[in-house]
């Protein structure tokens, strides 16, 4: 037998292991936009949450999310209070980084709310947990893209361009496609905006041969309305 399936797991364990898998199958069916599979999987979670008495870092992600599943959906303060909950289990738990990425989660949330100062705020105190390095690329290309959004709506392009450049070298060293095409189509709507058309379709034409080499979803119609 394995021994893997031998061992008994303790039934805290076993709540632990059964949100963590509940929370990646969510994932992967907001991933793929299977939205009834997604909702389907929501209820069992919002069910196991009810029996979890205990603060955990896994806790904390299943919040993250849901979250996430809520802000897709547009409605942002079931997103806000859920982030805020996993900010708390983090807290408690002294993981700066995972802080750092709940707060950059509710800068997403008022960025859709606009409202970018507390947008920008809530980046602050992300950067100052991690000033120089994330362990995570995925928490340091979020961090740099949502900052460079807020300067941009602050009417400050040359640092939402710095920025933008600085997370696509930063996606293309981690291999993060997704993040790479965001980040291409950022720089280039910015260089269109200063008038600077040749670098613009030069970004929106690598994306374009990004999403051929790659499958991402509902990318090249808004590419191509760039072109």
């Amino acid at each position: 037998q394995n021994p893997v399936i031998k061992y008994k797991l303790k039934k805290e364990e076993q709540k632990q292991l059964l949100m963590i898998t509940l929370a990646a199958q969510l994932r992967i069916a907001l991933l793929e936009e299977k939205q009834e599979s997604a909702e389907e999987l929501v209820k069992l979670i919002e069910e196991e949450l009810l029996s979890i008495d205990f603060c955990s870092p896994y806790r904390g992600d299943v919040y993250l999310q849901l979250a996430a599943f809520y802000h897709l959906a547009e409605e942002n303060n079931m997103g806000m209070n859920l982030t805020k909950k996993a900010l708390i289990d983090y807290q408690d738990l002294g993981l700066s980084e995972k802080k750092a990425h709940a707060y950059i989660e509710l800068s997403a949330i008022m960025l859709a709310e606009e409202k970018i100062k507390d947008a920008h705020d809530y980046l602050i105190l992300s950067l100052r947990l991690f000033p120089e390095r994330f362990r995570f690329p995925h928490n340091k290309l979020q961090l740099l893209v949502c900052t460079g959004i807020c300067y941009y709506l602050q009417g400050n392009i040359s640092k939402s361009l710095q920025l933008s450049i600085e997370a696509l070298t930063l996606a293309q060293e981690a291999g993060k496609r997704d993040w790479e095409l965001l980040s291409l189509f950022f720089a280039g709507r910015i260089y269109f905006d200063l008038g600077l058309h040749e670098n613009a379709q030069t970004h929106f034409l690598k994306g374009l041969t990004l999403i051929s080499m790659y499958t991402i979803k509902n990318a090249r119609k808004v590419l191509m309305a760039w072109l």
